[in-house]
């Protein structure tokens, strides 16, 4: 994806997979945004959105604010 929107809310809030009779137990990832400080999770989701053959931007502490400041509009 063009945009790191979604790996940037992922990282920040977490996400869980719906429990279901197939998946009783929901593993996921867990939310990072009170634990790490911008920086870190812009660090990190650079990572995540340049490795493994993925050629995207890198993110910044700006980039962070900014997808913060939108969800809260």
């Amino acid at each position: 994806m063009v945009s790191p929107l979604n790996t940037m809310l992922s990282v920040m809030n977490g996400g869980f997979p719906l429990t279901t009779t197939s998946n009783p137990e929901s593993y996921g990832v867990p939310p990072f945004q009170q634990i790490f400080r911008d920086e870190e999770i812009a660090l990190v989701v650079s990572y995540i959105i340049n490795t493994w053959g993925n050629h995207g931007s890198l993110v910044t502490e700006i980039d962070i604010e900014r997808s913060r400041s939108s969800r809260r509009n």
